[in-house]
């Protein structure tokens, strides 16, 4: 068999994590899509944790869609460490109160030059202010002061994802929020200890992803005899399996 199409499975939900938050108003749209569509289009890309749960690495609203909706199993891709990269998101988001507000919270020690250090955040303006926040000064509080951070803005506005490795300026009233680095080891730990990170943040890219699956939802239920029609999809996949060496574009909707 394709070691593409092998690598799909059928799990269930209980044994998958997230690793970050999911959007409400996101959420909505991708319920409304699944149940019209009566399928999951695209499978959902997963890795297995050190303690043999799986962790969602693209899929977060698809994922939380088929669990609002009621169903146990999930159709996904397997990806192995070497098979993805992991990279963050910047985020250039409208400027606002919650700007302000953010560079005058007791909590998050912003300084206004660099320093020697991790640098975690870097807010830049249009007027080129620069405020900067460390790693090492939120240490002990570091998940909770990156929650404090992304949520200051994301309730309040919708965020444009600019890739890390794009060389890009705010335009007048925004506000560009650049990330440092990740380690996923570390995300990793962190949801084997129950954690969720800020949505939207991290970023995936899987070398050789399957995508069009279309997995009808009928196979996802509790009392479904699920074998002998998974099976049937798997090979029905495989017959159809198209590989594009080339750049392609992708409209999200």
């Amino acid at each position: 068999m394709n070691s593409v199409v092998s690598s799909l499975k059928l799990l269930p939900i209980d044994l998958i994590d997230l690793h970050e938050d999911y959007e409400p108003s996101r959420l909505i749209k991708t319920i409304a899509n699944i149940e019209n569509d009566q399928f999951l289009r695209h499978p959902i890309l997963v890795t297995r944790l050190a303690n043999d749960r799986y962790l969602v690495l693209d899929g977060v609203h698809r994922f939380m869609s088929l669990k609002k909706l009621g169903y146990t199993k999930v159709p996904v891709q397997e990806v192995t460490k070497n098979e993805f990269t992991f990279t963050v998101w910047h985020h250039l988001v409208k400027s606002g109160n919650w700007y302000k507000e953010l560079l005058h919270n007791p909590n998050l020690p912003w300084v206004k030059d660099k320093k020697e250090g991790s640098l975690f955040i870097e807010m830049i303006t249009n007027k080129n202010d620069r405020h900067f926040l460390y790693k090492d000064d939120i240490a002990p509080h570091f998940l909770e002061s990156w929650h404090t951070v992304v949520s200051s803005y994301t309730k309040h506005h919708d965020v444009t994802r600019i890739p890390q490795e794009s060389d890009f300026s705010p335009q007048a009233e925004e506000v560009l929020i650049i990330y440092g680095a990740l380690d996923y080891d570390l995300i990793a730990q962190y949801v084997m200890d129950g954690n969720k990170l800020p949505a939207g943040v991290t970023r995936f890219q899987v070398n050789g992803r399957l995508l069009n699956l279309q997995a009808p939802l009928a196979l996802l239920q509790e009392s479904s005899q699920f074998e002998a029609e998974w099976a049937e999809l798997l090979r029905k996949s495989e017959q159809s399996l198209r590989c594009y060496v080339e750049k392609v574009y992708l409209c999200e909707r």
